[in-house]
């Protein structure tokens, strides 16, 4: 061995003890670190819808834009996605709802009739799914559940009830299921693009991310 390949492997062995080796974090440790990316996130709610408001967009538009952090600020704080139910795959499920035809609703009967009808359906929609959900207007006619601890097949059940309940109108649902990689926009652009296939395909159905 040469001179400069011996005092390689040397460097190498002794650099090897400053690397740091992969271990799992302490409960303590995790919980720490977990309530301060969950904190980081709120602030980046607060800090974008901020950031909207002063560069003159509409409230609606600075609430759709920080809509999908906040969900997954709400869904990290659910104690049904804490460390265990990640490790062992629990599912996550989110669900985009829109009201069919709203708009020719609301030229053919009014606002106020409008109105009604988002109020009933989200009340309506709120008797059908588990107190560990989160039902949220997202805009307009269309809102966003979001389904933690829940696999693809029971989420499909509830979904399909909640089509079942709504009252006067009907809606289409676009359904994805979080693979526990993508970043969240994804889940929700995903989720967004079944709802858009099944606007197209006829109304009235639900379509799987």
């Amino acid at each position: 061995m040469s001179v400069i390949a011996g005092a390689a492997v040397r460097a190498g062995r002794a650099g090897r003890g400053l690397v740091p080796t992969g271990q799992l974090l302490t409960p303590a440790v995790w919980a720490q670190r977990h309530r301060g990316i969950v904190w980081l996130l709120w602030l980046h709610v607060a800090g974008v819808a901020v950031f909207a408001l002063v560069r003159g967009k509409a409230l609606g538009h600075a609430v759709a834009e920080v809509t999908p952090m906040a969900l997954c600020a709400l869904a990290a704080a659910l104690p049904a996605l804490g460390r265990r139910a990640r490790r062992m795959g629990t599912g996550l499920c989110l669900a985009m709802i829109d009201l069919d035809n709203f708009k020719d609703y609301n030229d053919r009967h009014g606002h106020q009739a409008g109105d009604l009808v988002l109020k009933e359906a989200a009340s309506a929609w709120r008797t059908e799914v588990r107190s560990t959900d989160l039902l949220a207007r997202y805009g307009g006619e269309e809102f966003v559940l979001l389904l933690p601890a829940c696999a693809l097949d029971d989420a499909v059940q509830i979904v399909e009830r909640l089509r079942l309940v709504t009252p006067l109108v009907t809606c289409s649902v676009g359904l994805a299921r979080w693979d526990f990689q993508e970043a969240s926009s994804q889940l929700v652009e995903r989720a967004d693009q079944a709802l858009y296939a099944a606007k197209a395909e006829g109304r009235n159905r639900l379509v799987l991310a």
